[in-house]
């Protein structure tokens, strides 16, 4: 009977204080004891959500989390599924650096006709230097409802001959330029949710001299609705003008002003409608008219982009109304000088107050993009020095799974690409990490004024994909790489 009530009373210590809802803790090494207390480096806590924007079709998509210490060495590692939090313990001594790796694999197929490709088997590694012991929340897009609806949109009454028209939806946007008119109709076939009820914004632009104008409209359109509306009705867009500077003046290696003016809700605050943008060269007219829909959207988006010869330089800001766009653009003035290429052994130095930095690599076995069969894409993630300096171990062989068959290290990747961010809405270190790891944030990087500077090698495919993916991975707007 005693041998009876100590072995209930053993039973309840061991397991009574357990519950379905502890965070999992991994076992770094079997047969070894880790005290969770004193050797916990962090936690990771991984959202419900799988889905990548502007991605067709994702599958077999998994995360791993690694932790390593300065030198490279690995502590601890540990697949993390949905909807799940777990603690990742190792005997280390927590008052020296290590970093956390977030390895996301999937494999990428685009059923469109023109960018067809299947099965593409791709690893996108995030890297964050010196973290903390605290609770990271990871979690990729909500899964967006599909455009498999459609619905109609008419302008009747439309006075000319030849019109620029486009329309836009969460689902993408069509663009015509110099579009005929016939019977003096414009017609948009616009896809829409199956069930529901999608905002869709509408406009047709007159380029013809001494006629210029634009209008537009904004409608909750649903399945197999059809509108109609007369052209001269609908409101006409606000003519508003912006100067630029002289760049080339003062740097030779300038090339061009990008810009472009969006809207958007702040329900929707990462999704952005462009309605007018345009190209400044030097030499030529240093002013550009935008055409600015008013009172359909509840705040405005600015974007400059300044292209020189081996970088660029960006800025992000948001208006609550048209009057509050500056009638000047005024680009960034930080500026990076790289001593050292190496992925592994990468040395730069910045120019100007900035509060965090990243720097790419990446590898795709293709001749071209719609020939890769394997993508490998690895960004760094740091605060702001000076004098960047960064000695990395080639971990790569670690990252990638050996039924991938990629035999590829860190030499097999192209060139770096260095981005500096500079935005007064991030709070420090741990802000700046959330808005690129949690996809559904209120705040990220892709809705906040900020300044940025990037280099770029033009000659180089790797750039391409470094930025397809930044872009796609949401920390960024597409708009900012159009270049």
């Amino acid at each position: 009977m005693n041998r009876l009530c100590v072995f209930l009373l053993v039973s309840v210590l061991l397991f009574g204080c357990s519950s379905d809802d502890d965070p999992l803790t991994n076992n770094p090494n079997s047969g070894e004891v880790v005290d969770e207390k004193e050797n916990t480096l962090l936690t990771i806590s991984r959202g419900s959500n799988f889905s990548i924007r502007f991605n067709e079709e994702i599958k077999d998509l998994s995360l791993e989390v690694v932790i390593t210490d300065e030198d490279g060495t690995i502590l601890t590692r540990n697949n993390v599924e949905t909807n799940t939090e777990i603690k990742l313990m190792a005997k280390y001594d927590t008052n020296k650096p290590y970093h956390l790796h977030f390895v996301l694999r999937y494999l990428e197929s685009d059923t469109e006709p023109e960018f067809r490709y299947e099965n593409v088997v791709k690893y996108y590694v995030q890297t964050f230097l010196n973290v903390s012991n605290r609770t990271y929340f990871y979690d990729l897009d909500i899964d967006q409802d599909k455009a498999e609806g459609t619905a109609e949109l008419k302008f009747n009454n439309v006075p000319f001959d030849f019109l620029n028209a486009s329309q836009s939806t969460s689902f993408g946007s069509s663009t015509s330029l110099e579009l005929p008119i016939v019977d003096n109709k414009l017609n948009f076939d616009v896809k829409v949710k199956q069930v529901g009820e999608t905002t869709v914004y509408a406009y047709a632009e007159n380029t013809k001299a001494g006629f210029e104008e634009l209008r537009y409209t904004r409608q909750e359109l649903s399945n197999g609705e059809l509108v109609t509306l007369d052209y001269n009705t609908l409101p006409k867009a606000k003519l508003i003008k912006i100067d630029f500077p002289d760049v080339s003046l003062s740097n030779s290696d300038f090339r061009r002003f990008s810009s472009s003016l969006s809207g958007f809700d702040l329900s929707e605050s990462s999704t952005f409608f462009r309605f007018d943008s345009s190209l400044v060269f030097p030499g030529g007219e240093l002013s550009k008219e935008f055409f600015v829909p008013e009172n359909i959207f509840e705040k405005y988006s600015f974007f400059g982009t300044s292209v020189f010869d081996s970088n660029i330089t960006s800025t992000r800001n948001f208006y609550n109304n048209i009057d509050e766009i500056p009638k000047t653009y005024v680009p960034s003035t930080l500026n990076a000088s790289i001593s050292n290429n190496s992925f592994l052994n990468y040395q730069a130095t910045v120019t100007g107050d900035y509060d965090y930095f990243s720097f790419a690599a990446s590898y795709s076995d293709g001749e071209t993009v719609l020939a890769d069969t394997k993508r490998f894409s690895w960004v760094i993630f740091d605060s702001a020095t000076p004098s960047i300096s960064i000695v990395l171990k080639d971990l790569i062989s670690e990252f990638i799974r050996e039924e991938d068959d990629f035999n590829i290290t860190a030499s097999d990747l192209g060139t770096p690409q260095l981005t500096i961010y500079k935005s007064s809405e991030i709070n420090d270190k741990n802000d700046f990490i959330d808005m690129a790891i949690d996809r559904n944030r209120s705040k990220n990087l892709r809705n906040i004024p900020y300044e940025r500077w990037l280099s770029i090698d033009r000659g180089s495919k790797s750039s391409f994909t470094i930025e397809n993916d930044i872009y796609e991975m949401q920390l960024l707007s597409k708009d900012d790489y159009a270049y």
